[in-house]
């Protein structure tokens, strides 16, 4: 099994270098892959470092082409291979996730392999929110966060993101996998950390 791994990013030059790394090693413990890199026009650094890696760089070519859903959008019809992972540029795999999701996709009523979020508390409100939010494992309606999608199925119900959604995105691409009758799971094991900006301005 080798899978398309699609990064999105914006001005994430202080967490690119973590992620593809990371990213990196994972595909190691599979067959293989690609990654694909989806830039929302970065204004920092970002592109300079993704450059010294073996990815393929795609940027938009307009800001008011920015939206959540532009970067899974661009990853998939770009892809080559029948498994894609949604990661953003601030979250880095936790080893060994990526092995596991990819030994339960096998399951071919099974659509979507998702994991659980680590996100160490950086002192801002949004990161204290998703300490407290408790994510649910098992069949779930949607993943949130990124996950690996089964590539065949998509082409079945379209697409996978909307690329005019500026938000609720996950949710309307489980939304369109369910009614096809095919399962989105979310296993109990930590599928990445998740950074967030300490100098957020809802630092506390």
């Amino acid at each position: 099994m080798k899978v398309t791994i699609v990064i999105k990013t914006l001005n994430e030059e202080l967490n690119i270098e973590k992620c593809l790394k990371s990213v990196i090693s994972e595909l190691k413990t599979i067959e293989g892959g690609e990654i694909i890199l989806v830039d929302s026009l970065s204004e920092d650094k970002t592109i300079e470092i993704s450059r010294k890696y073996p990815i393929k760089i795609i940027q938009l070519e307009d800001k008011k082409d920015r939206t959540c859903s532009v970067g899974p959008y661009l990853g998939y019809i770009n892809s080559k291979y029948n498994f894609i992972y949604i990661i953003d540029g601030d979250m880095i795999f936790k080893k060994g996730f990526l092995k596991k999701a990819c030994e339960i996709i096998s399951n071919e009523k099974i659509a979507a392999v998702g994991g659980l979020m680590d996100e160490p508390f950086s002192g801002n409100l949004i990161s204290k929110k998703y300490q407290e939010k408790k994510q649910k494992t098992g069949e779930v309606d949607y993943l949130d966060g990124g996950g690996l999608y089964r590539k065949k199925i998509i082409d079945e119900i379209g697409f996978l993101t909307n690329p005019y959604l500026y938000g609720n995105e996950e949710s309307d691409i489980g939304f369109r996998i369910r009614q096809k009758g095919y399962k989105i799971i979310r296993i109990p094991d930590i599928a990445f950390v998740h950074i967030r900006d300490k100098k957020s301005s809802l630092n506390e």
